[in-house]
């Protein structure tokens, strides 16, 4: 199967992110769009169907890059089907986006029965990796794709609650680190299946890191480490140091951040894009991070012609290294000609 296009880019996202990486010129700004759910649309299916069909969501990922040509695209596990495979519960309705059940670690009495497993033994993370052989056969070489891996902090969360976590942060501190060792080795072994497919580069999505949720000294014990962890391994393993993003505000954290073996740090847009270009500086890449739900949802052209020349102005021109991107998902059921109409600015002006 060969890629289709509709659009003119004089380089592919392949080339462009080479360039990039040895301070060469490029046709126009990289963009890495969170459109997640939405794709539903581009292949008219429900929802759920995007996490369990292997075809239509082979084909949810051609039709993002055939419409849009966004320079990533994405095979995610993430946090629902790794905290899945260790029997975390999810719920996904027809035509409305995923949500975690009720935590099935309780207490931590269950903690000895979750046991990693390996991708092959597991048939979520089995499916995903399938639909990622899938998807590099056919863009090898042109188009980037990650594999979201989700964040140990997130993962931990989901099988065990988010307010039961921040309270073991407190009064079960050791249990809470055993936990996420747990979930850390499940991480990695994501990494060594997923590794064997060339092309590919690990991305990690990590709310529960947010400063809106935990405290700077509580991510520095129980978050930090463990996204040490598997960022080292990632690069280990693959020799491309991985993506991360973290929701919310995370100015208070980025003093670690830096510290990580990352290649770019996605920012929600609650941060200031300028004060994080500066500040990471050509030690990690910033994408980022035109709202997704004020300006991109229910705004107009204008209003996103205006985010997209703060980017520029704050980002792009400041720091050849940035990606544009959305400072979160892109809410469900929004309208994809915004997105179009963005490209349209991509490639008219940079």
């Amino acid at each position: 199967m060969k890629l289709k296009k509709n659009f003119h880019d004089e380089m592919t996202p392949v080339e462009r992110r080479r360039a990039i990486q040895q301070g060469k010129e490029i046709d126009r700004i990289p963009v890495d769009l969170l459109i997640v759910d939405n794709k539903a649309q581009l292949v008219n299916c429900n929802v759920r169907d995007l996490f369990f069909d292997r075809k239509i969501m082979v084909e949810a990922e051609l039709k993002t890059y055939e419409r849009f040509g966004v320079d990533w695209l994405s095979c995610s596990p993430n946090s629902k089907a790794i905290s899945q495979s260790l029997g975390g519960n999810f719920i996904f309705p027809e035509n409305k986006s995923a949500y975690c059940g009720d935590p099935i670690l309780k207490d931590y009495s269950y903690l000895e029965m979750l046991e990693p497993k390996e991708v092959s033994q597991d048939d979520r993370l089995k499916l995903y990796y399938e639909v990622a052989e899938d998807l590099a056969e056919i863009i090898y070489n042109e188009v980037n794709m990650h594999i979201y891996i989700g964040g140990p902090l997130t993962i931990a969360s989901y099988l065990r609650g988010v307010e039961n976590v921040m309270k073991d942060m407190r009064k079960h501190p050791e249990n809470l680190h055993k936990l996420l060792k747990i979930v850390t080795e499940s991480m990695k072994k994501v990494i060594n299946a997923f590794s064997e497919i060339d092309g590919i580069v690990f991305a990690l999505a990590d709310p529960v890191s947010s400063c809106d949720i935990t405290s700077p000294k509580n991510f520095n014990e129980f978050s930090y480490p463990y996204l040490k962890e598997v960022c080292d391994y990632a690069f280990e393993k693959t020799g491309e140091k991985p993506y991360i993003h973290i929701c919310g505000k995370t100015e208070k954290i980025w003093d670690q951040i830096i510290k990580l073996k990352l290649s770019t740090f996605s920012i929600d847009n609650e941060c200031n894009l300028r004060e994080a270009v500066l500040y990471f500086g050509d030690k990690i890449g910033i994408t980022g991070n035109i709202p997704p739900y004020s300006v991109m949802a229910r705004g107009t052209h204008e209003d996103i012609k205006r985010s997209y020349e703060s980017c520029l102005e704050n980002g792009y021109r400041l720091n050849k290294n940035y990606i544009l991107g959305l400072g979160c998902d892109y809410p469900l059921g929004s309208d994809l000609t915004n997105i179009d109409y963005l490209m349209h600015l991509v490639r008219s002006y940079h």
